[in-house]
Order: C-alpha cells, then sequence, then structure tokens
C-alpha cells in the first residue's frame, strides 16, 4: 500500500510539473502574421513608416483598420525582447497619467506576456506584449466591443 501511494504521490508530481512548465506562456504572432489575420477579418493593413517614429528599435510596424467604422489597432515588432519591454513600460505609464474620473485599469502578465487594459468615459486603451511584439490600441468606447474581440482571436 505505501508503495502504491509512493507512485501515486510520484506521478502527480510528475504531471503537475509538466503542466506547469508550460503554463501562461502565448505565442508570438509576427508582424506578416497580424497583417495576414487582420486582412481576413476585412480589416485594411497599412505598413507604418519607421521614418516618422522615434523607435529606432522597431523592426516593421502596421496599422489595421476597421473602413466601416474606424476602429483601429497597431501591431509593432521589435528587434529583441528588451525593447519591446521598454516600449510597453513606457506607454503603460503614459497611460496610468491620464486624468479620468471613469478611469478602469486592469494589468496581467505572466511568462512571456504583459497586458495593460484602460477604459475611461471615452477612450479604449491596450497594450498586450507577447516576446518582442507589441499590440496597441487607443480608440474610442465604440470600438471597444469590436476590438477586444479582436485582441482575444489573435490570442494577445
Amino acid at each position: 500500500m505505501k508503495r502504491i501511494k509512493h507512485i501515486l504521490f510520484v506521478g502527480v508530481g510528475v504531471v503537475m510539473i509538466s503542466l506547469l512548465t508550460g503554463c501562461g506562456e502565448k505565442q508570438e504572432m509576427t508582424a506578416q502574421e497580424f497583417k495576414n489575420r487582420m486582412e481576413e477579418k476585412g480589416y485594411t493593413v497599412e505598413e507604418i513608416d519607421r521614418s516618422t517614429t522615434d523607435y529606432i528599435y522597431l523592426e516593421v510596424a502596421y496599422t489595421a483598420t476597421n473602413e466601416d467604422n474606424f476602429c483601429q489597432v497597431q501591431f509593432y515588432e521589435m528587434t529583441d525582447i528588451e525593447h519591446a519591454l521598454y516600449f510597453f513600460s513606457n506607454n503603460k505609464e503614459i497611460w496610468q497619467e491620464l486624468e479620468d474620473s471613469s478611469k478602469e485599469a486592469a494589468a496581467s502578465g505572466y511568462a512571456n506576456y504583459d497586458r495593460y487594459v484602460v477604459t475611461t468615459t471615452n477612450n479604449y486603451y491596450v497594450l498586450s506584449r507577447v516576446g518582442k511584439s507589441v499590440l496597441y490600441i487607443n480608440s474610442g468606447r465604440s470600438c471597444e466591443d469590436e476590438l477586444s474581440d479582436v485582441v482575444s482571436s489573435l490570442g494577445y
């Protein structure tokens, strides 16, 4: 009986460890995958001209716009994770300073991702980083439901 308990205990431990080691990981997508998936959803996707930004560590970036209601989402692929973390933290800090009595914010993160969402009376903001890519939304509240669904479908 002791031997059976020991085998069961070890077996449960092995299963728990293998489940926990992959827990929380999100699948990072490339900018090209983002472009393709957003076009499949009917969005117009345009590359952001890197010369118009101050981000020298930007590999490639796209803006996807729903032409029907002008809901917009941006996708940034950075040169490395450190710069993606910097981009995420910098924008999060800016949004934390928003002055709005109706502001609600939620943050989460684990393993290879971080997420920060802010809603105000008029605006909906999302920062979601997976690896070296960042999804960025700064939109009107009328786009919240649609863009929330987009973020979920992309796994961000």
